[in-house]
Protein backbone atom coordinates (compact mmCIF):
# COMPACT_ATOMS: atom_id res chain seq x y z
CA UNK A 1 0.00 0.00 0.00
CA UNK A 2 1.26 3.58 -1.05
CA UNK A 3 1.94 6.15 1.82
CA UNK A 4 1.75 9.52 -0.24
CA UNK A 5 2.47 12.68 2.17
CA UNK A 6 1.42 16.19 0.32
CA UNK A 7 3.02 19.52 1.13
CA UNK A 8 0.73 21.61 3.36
CA UNK A 9 2.91 24.83 3.38
CA UNK A 10 6.39 26.09 3.91
CA UNK A 11 8.44 28.86 4.96
CA UNK A 12 11.69 30.33 3.32
CA UNK A 13 14.32 31.96 5.11
CA UNK A 14 15.79 34.67 3.23
CA UNK A 15 18.58 37.58 3.51
CA UNK A 16 19.45 40.79 1.28
CA UNK A 17 22.80 40.02 1.75
CA UNK A 18 22.98 36.53 -0.21
CA UNK A 19 23.18 36.46 -3.78
CA UNK A 20 20.61 34.80 -4.16
CA UNK A 21 18.98 35.93 -1.12
CA UNK A 22 18.69 32.32 0.05
CA UNK A 23 19.74 32.14 4.07
CA UNK A 24 21.07 29.03 5.30
CA UNK A 25 22.50 30.31 8.17
CA UNK A 26 20.28 28.75 10.86
CA UNK A 27 19.28 25.14 12.27
CA UNK A 28 15.28 25.53 12.14
CA UNK A 29 13.14 22.38 14.50
CA UNK A 30 9.87 22.24 15.90
CA UNK A 31 9.72 23.14 20.05
CA UNK A 32 6.79 23.36 22.68
CA UNK A 33 5.26 20.19 21.80
CA UNK A 34 4.84 20.96 17.88
CA UNK A 35 6.44 17.42 16.93
CA UNK A 36 3.84 15.80 19.18
CA UNK A 37 1.43 17.51 17.59
CA UNK A 38 2.07 17.21 14.36
CA UNK A 39 2.96 13.41 14.69
CA UNK A 40 -1.10 12.99 16.30
CA UNK A 41 -1.76 14.27 12.84
CA UNK A 42 0.45 11.91 10.68
CA UNK A 43 2.39 15.10 9.30
CA UNK A 44 6.33 15.52 9.47
CA UNK A 45 8.64 18.71 9.26
CA UNK A 46 11.84 19.05 7.61
CA UNK A 47 13.84 21.33 6.86
CA UNK A 48 16.53 21.32 4.07
CA UNK A 49 18.91 24.59 2.92
CA UNK A 50 16.92 27.74 3.51
CA UNK A 51 13.70 26.36 3.84
CA UNK A 52 11.22 24.03 6.40
CA UNK A 53 8.48 22.58 5.31
CA UNK A 54 4.74 20.33 6.95
CA UNK A 55 3.83 17.89 5.23
CA UNK A 56 0.34 15.68 5.94
CA UNK A 57 -0.41 12.12 4.95
CA UNK A 58 -2.58 12.23 2.14
CA UNK A 59 -6.05 10.52 2.58
CA UNK A 60 -6.81 7.52 0.26
CA UNK A 61 -10.28 8.13 -0.74
CA UNK A 62 -9.42 12.52 -1.05
CA UNK A 63 -7.14 15.41 -1.81
CA UNK A 64 -7.05 16.36 2.59
CA UNK A 65 -5.37 15.19 5.21
CA UNK A 66 -6.07 11.52 7.21
CA UNK A 67 -6.26 14.29 10.29
CA UNK A 68 -6.41 17.84 9.23
CA UNK A 69 -4.88 20.19 11.73
CA UNK A 70 -7.11 22.17 12.64
CA UNK A 71 -7.80 26.11 12.54
CA UNK A 72 -5.88 27.99 15.15
CA UNK A 73 -3.34 25.53 16.23
CA UNK A 74 -0.22 27.06 16.85
CA UNK A 75 2.90 25.68 15.11
CA UNK A 76 6.10 26.71 17.00
CA UNK A 77 9.87 26.15 16.06
CA UNK A 78 13.33 27.23 17.30
CA UNK A 79 15.72 29.03 15.30
CA UNK A 80 19.24 28.18 16.06
CA UNK A 81 22.22 30.31 14.62
CA UNK A 82 24.89 27.89 12.53
CA UNK A 83 26.70 31.20 11.38
CA UNK A 84 28.14 33.74 14.12
CA UNK A 85 29.41 36.14 11.25
CA UNK A 86 25.31 36.57 10.64
CA UNK A 87 25.16 39.55 13.27
CA UNK A 88 27.60 41.68 11.46
CA UNK A 89 25.62 41.97 8.25
CA UNK A 90 22.15 42.07 9.27
CA UNK A 91 20.00 44.88 10.13
CA UNK A 92 17.24 45.40 12.43
CA UNK A 93 18.74 43.08 15.42
CA UNK A 94 16.72 42.67 18.81
CA UNK A 95 18.98 43.13 21.95
CA UNK A 96 21.35 40.42 23.08
CA UNK A 97 19.07 39.53 26.08
CA UNK A 98 15.98 39.07 23.03
CA UNK A 99 14.85 36.93 20.44
CA UNK A 100 13.49 37.66 16.75
CA UNK A 101 10.13 35.69 16.97
CA UNK A 102 7.81 35.65 13.68
CA UNK A 103 4.52 35.21 13.26
CA UNK A 104 2.06 34.81 10.89
CA UNK A 105 -0.02 36.78 13.60
CA UNK A 106 -0.26 40.91 12.92
CA UNK A 107 -0.79 43.41 16.00
CA UNK A 108 -4.52 43.16 16.23
CA UNK A 109 -4.27 39.51 16.54
CA UNK A 110 -5.53 38.45 12.60
CA UNK A 111 -3.62 36.20 10.50
CA UNK A 112 -1.41 38.02 7.85
CA UNK A 113 -2.10 37.04 4.26
CA UNK A 114 -0.57 39.71 2.30
CA UNK A 115 0.96 38.04 -0.69
CA UNK A 116 3.81 39.65 -1.41
CA UNK A 117 5.91 40.67 -5.33
CA UNK A 118 7.63 37.44 -4.66
CA UNK A 119 4.88 35.79 -4.18
CA UNK A 120 5.33 34.76 -0.53
CA UNK A 121 3.67 35.79 2.62
CA UNK A 122 6.07 37.85 4.64
CA UNK A 123 6.15 36.98 8.96
CA UNK A 124 6.10 39.73 11.28
CA UNK A 125 8.54 40.13 13.44
CA UNK A 126 8.43 40.93 17.17
CA UNK A 127 11.27 40.88 19.94
CA UNK A 128 10.07 38.10 22.78
CA UNK A 129 12.37 37.09 25.59
CA UNK A 130 12.88 33.73 26.54
CA UNK A 131 11.84 32.40 29.85
CA UNK A 132 11.48 29.44 32.31
CA UNK A 133 7.56 29.14 34.20
CA UNK A 134 8.54 32.17 36.20
CA UNK A 135 8.43 35.30 34.45
CA UNK A 136 10.47 37.85 36.04
CA UNK A 137 9.51 41.20 34.41
CA UNK A 138 10.73 44.55 35.65
CA UNK A 139 8.43 47.50 35.54
CA UNK A 140 9.51 50.26 32.74
CA UNK A 141 7.25 53.57 33.92
CA UNK A 142 7.64 55.33 37.13
CA UNK A 143 3.61 56.15 37.03
CA UNK A 144 0.81 53.77 38.31
CA UNK A 145 0.51 50.51 36.44
CA UNK A 146 -1.41 47.98 36.28
CA UNK A 147 0.12 44.81 34.27
CA UNK A 148 -1.64 42.14 32.33
CA UNK A 149 -0.40 38.65 31.43
CA UNK A 150 -2.47 37.10 28.80
CA UNK A 151 -1.95 33.89 26.63
CA UNK A 152 -1.30 34.46 23.00
CA UNK A 153 -4.34 32.10 21.84
CA UNK A 154 -6.89 33.51 20.11
CA UNK A 155 -8.12 36.90 21.58
CA UNK A 156 -5.59 35.92 24.42
CA UNK A 157 -7.08 34.71 27.76
CA UNK A 158 -5.65 37.06 30.71
CA UNK A 159 -3.81 34.83 33.10
CA UNK A 160 -3.22 37.42 36.32
CA UNK A 161 -3.18 40.85 36.32
CA UNK A 162 -1.63 43.13 38.95
CA UNK A 163 -1.42 46.51 39.51
CA UNK A 164 1.73 48.73 41.38
CA UNK A 165 1.87 52.27 42.69
CA UNK A 166 3.64 55.27 41.09
CA UNK A 167 7.38 55.03 41.50
CA UNK A 168 7.91 51.29 40.96
CA UNK A 169 9.91 51.46 37.83
CA UNK A 170 12.65 49.11 37.66
CA UNK A 171 10.82 46.97 40.33
CA UNK A 172 10.87 43.27 39.30
CA UNK A 173 7.67 41.39 39.40
CA UNK A 174 7.31 37.37 39.31
CA UNK A 175 4.25 35.82 37.47
CA UNK A 176 4.03 31.82 38.00
CA UNK A 177 3.42 29.80 35.15
CA UNK A 178 3.97 26.29 36.15
CA UNK A 179 0.51 24.92 35.53
CA UNK A 180 0.37 27.16 32.27
CA UNK A 181 1.27 25.46 28.98
CA UNK A 182 4.32 26.37 27.28
CA UNK A 183 4.06 28.83 24.54
CA UNK A 184 3.71 32.38 24.10
CA UNK A 185 2.60 35.08 26.21
CA UNK A 186 1.99 39.12 26.38
CA UNK A 187 2.63 41.42 28.79
CA UNK A 188 0.87 44.61 28.98
CA UNK A 189 1.89 47.84 31.18
CA UNK A 190 -0.77 50.28 31.33
CA UNK A 191 -0.69 53.10 32.89
CA UNK A 192 -2.68 55.34 30.25
CA UNK A 193 -0.04 54.18 27.23
CA UNK A 194 -0.57 50.75 26.61
CA UNK A 195 2.58 48.75 25.61
CA UNK A 196 3.17 45.34 25.13
CA UNK A 197 6.04 42.75 26.44
CA UNK A 198 6.27 39.59 24.47
CA UNK A 199 7.68 36.28 26.69
CA UNK A 200 8.47 32.79 25.39
CA UNK A 201 8.26 30.47 27.86
CA UNK A 202 9.60 26.83 27.80
CA UNK A 203 11.30 25.53 30.64
CA UNK A 204 13.12 23.41 27.79
CA UNK A 205 14.44 25.94 26.18
CA UNK A 206 15.02 28.35 28.35
CA UNK A 207 18.71 28.77 28.68
CA UNK A 208 18.97 27.32 25.01
CA UNK A 209 21.26 29.43 23.12
CA UNK A 210 18.55 30.21 20.04
CA UNK A 211 18.31 33.86 18.74
CA UNK A 212 14.42 33.15 17.01
CA UNK A 213 11.37 31.42 16.87
CA UNK A 214 8.78 30.84 14.44
CA UNK A 215 5.27 30.75 15.22
CA UNK A 216 2.46 29.87 13.02
CA UNK A 217 -0.70 29.73 13.76
CA UNK A 218 -2.75 27.63 10.94
CA UNK A 219 -5.36 29.44 8.90
CA UNK A 220 -8.38 27.76 7.21
CA UNK A 221 -6.72 25.28 5.45
CA UNK A 222 -8.63 23.84 2.11
CA UNK A 223 -7.28 21.14 0.12
CA UNK A 224 -8.08 21.61 -3.26
CA UNK A 225 -5.03 19.51 -5.58
CA UNK A 226 -4.41 23.13 -7.26
CA UNK A 227 -3.38 24.26 -4.25
CA UNK A 228 -0.86 21.45 -2.52
CA UNK A 229 1.67 21.66 -5.50
CA UNK A 230 4.49 24.23 -5.84
CA UNK A 231 3.14 25.77 -8.19
CA UNK A 232 -0.58 26.53 -6.76
CA UNK A 233 -2.19 28.97 -5.53
CA UNK A 234 -1.14 28.58 -1.31
CA UNK A 235 1.66 31.35 -1.12
CA UNK A 236 4.31 29.96 1.05
CA UNK A 237 5.40 32.76 4.32
CA UNK A 238 9.08 33.41 4.40
CA UNK A 239 11.32 34.70 7.21
CA UNK A 240 13.10 37.92 5.85
CA UNK A 241 16.50 39.14 6.51
CA UNK A 242 17.33 43.08 5.34
CA UNK A 243 21.36 43.69 4.93
CA UNK A 244 22.91 46.41 7.08
CA UNK A 245 24.51 49.27 5.67
CA UNK A 246 27.41 50.83 6.79
CA UNK A 247 30.25 53.82 6.02
CA UNK A 248 32.90 51.93 3.74
CA UNK A 249 36.31 53.05 5.36
CA UNK A 250 39.84 53.02 4.24
CA UNK A 251 42.65 53.72 6.01
CA UNK A 252 45.85 53.79 3.64
CA UNK A 253 49.14 53.54 5.51
CA UNK A 254 52.28 54.31 3.96
CA UNK A 255 56.30 54.53 4.71
CA UNK A 256 56.93 56.36 1.32
CA UNK A 257 54.06 59.12 1.35
CA UNK A 258 53.52 61.42 3.23
CA UNK A 259 50.12 62.04 4.70
CA UNK A 260 50.04 65.42 2.70
CA UNK A 261 51.21 63.93 -0.08
CA UNK A 262 48.13 61.03 0.18
CA UNK A 263 45.63 63.75 0.34
CA UNK A 264 46.82 65.26 -2.75
CA UNK A 265 47.49 62.38 -4.67
CA UNK A 266 45.57 59.55 -4.19
CA UNK A 267 42.31 58.78 -4.60
CA UNK A 268 39.25 55.83 -4.28
CA UNK A 269 37.14 55.02 -7.30
CA UNK A 270 34.47 52.86 -7.45
CA UNK A 271 34.92 51.66 -11.55
CA UNK A 272 33.03 48.49 -11.79
CA UNK A 273 29.82 50.04 -10.99
CA UNK A 274 28.40 49.95 -15.07
CA UNK A 275 29.88 46.02 -15.10
CA UNK A 276 27.62 44.14 -17.26
CA UNK A 277 27.99 41.38 -14.81
CA UNK A 278 27.22 43.49 -11.62
CA UNK A 279 25.44 46.72 -12.67
CA UNK A 280 25.04 48.65 -9.14
CA UNK A 281 24.62 52.29 -8.14
CA UNK A 282 28.18 53.98 -7.81
CA UNK A 283 30.07 54.00 -4.42
CA UNK A 284 31.22 57.83 -4.36
CA UNK A 285 33.91 57.98 -1.88
CA UNK A 286 35.41 61.20 -0.19
CA UNK A 287 39.38 62.54 -0.89
CA UNK A 288 41.52 61.22 1.89
CA UNK A 289 41.57 63.18 4.95
CA UNK A 290 44.15 63.10 8.14
CA UNK A 291 42.70 61.25 11.43
CA UNK A 292 41.32 62.36 13.51
CA UNK A 293 42.87 63.63 17.18
CA UNK A 294 40.95 60.38 19.04
CA UNK A 295 41.64 57.57 16.05
CA UNK A 296 43.17 54.58 17.49
CA UNK A 297 44.79 54.21 14.60
CA UNK A 298 47.60 56.62 15.70
CA UNK A 299 48.29 54.62 18.48
CA UNK A 300 49.62 51.67 16.62
CA UNK A 301 51.59 53.54 13.77
CA UNK A 302 55.32 52.40 13.47
CA UNK A 303 57.98 55.08 12.93
CA UNK A 304 57.87 56.33 9.77
CA UNK A 305 54.20 55.38 8.81
CA UNK A 306 51.84 57.86 7.85
CA UNK A 307 48.31 57.21 7.40
CA UNK A 308 45.32 58.99 5.68
CA UNK A 309 41.88 58.05 6.21
CA UNK A 310 39.06 57.69 3.05
CA UNK A 311 35.09 56.66 3.45
CA UNK A 312 32.61 56.65 1.65
CA UNK A 313 30.15 59.53 1.10
CA UNK A 314 26.84 57.34 1.83
CA UNK A 315 26.39 54.03 3.73
CA UNK A 316 26.36 50.98 1.65
CA UNK A 317 24.94 47.76 2.01
CA UNK A 318 26.92 44.64 3.17
CA UNK A 319 26.30 41.70 0.45
CA UNK A 320 27.82 38.61 -0.46
CA UNK A 321 28.90 39.51 -4.02
CA UNK A 322 32.35 41.45 -3.52
CA UNK A 323 32.33 44.29 -5.41
CA UNK A 324 34.63 44.52 -8.14
CA UNK A 325 37.23 47.54 -9.54
CA UNK A 326 36.79 49.66 -6.30
CA UNK A 327 40.85 51.23 -7.32
CA UNK A 328 42.79 53.19 -5.71
CA UNK A 329 44.94 55.71 -8.58
CA UNK A 330 47.30 57.81 -7.90
CA UNK A 331 47.57 61.19 -9.69
CA UNK A 332 44.39 59.18 -11.84
CA UNK A 333 46.54 56.00 -12.26
CA UNK A 334 44.81 52.95 -10.92
CA UNK A 335 48.14 51.06 -8.33
CA UNK A 336 45.60 49.07 -6.93
CA UNK A 337 42.95 47.94 -9.32
CA UNK A 338 40.61 46.00 -6.55
CA UNK A 339 40.76 47.31 -3.02
CA UNK A 340 39.11 44.67 -0.60
CA UNK A 341 35.31 44.17 0.26
CA UNK A 342 34.35 44.39 3.97
CA UNK A 343 35.09 41.55 5.97
CA UNK A 344 32.11 39.56 6.92
CA UNK A 345 34.21 38.68 10.17
CA UNK A 346 34.59 42.53 11.61
CA UNK A 347 31.38 44.39 12.84
CA UNK A 348 32.64 47.30 10.85
CA UNK A 349 33.05 47.81 7.33
CA UNK A 350 36.63 49.33 7.90
CA UNK A 351 39.46 48.06 5.91
CA UNK A 352 43.31 48.45 5.76
CA UNK A 353 45.36 49.73 2.65
CA UNK A 354 49.59 49.37 2.95
CA UNK A 355 50.70 51.68 -0.34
Amino acid sequence: METLYRKLFHIDVLHGFYTDGKCSDFTIFPISGCEQKLRNHQSVFRYTGNTCSIFFRKSSTSSGPIAALAQGTVLSFGMSLQNPFLFNYTDDLPPRDKVMLFTNVNTSGGLTSTVQSDGRIKLNVLEARMSGPIINHVIDTNNGVTLVLRDAIGAGTVVTAKQHSAGSKGKEVAFDLTQYPAGLYILTEDDGSPRKFYYYVDAELNGRPLVGLIRIVTPNFTYDENELTDKGKRPPYKVAFTARNGTWKYYIVSRKMSAADMISQLRVVDNGFSASDDPHPQIVFNNPANLAAADQLKNVLAAGESAVLVTSQAVVSWRQRARKKIELRKNGQAIIESLPNPDTGRPEPVMLIYV
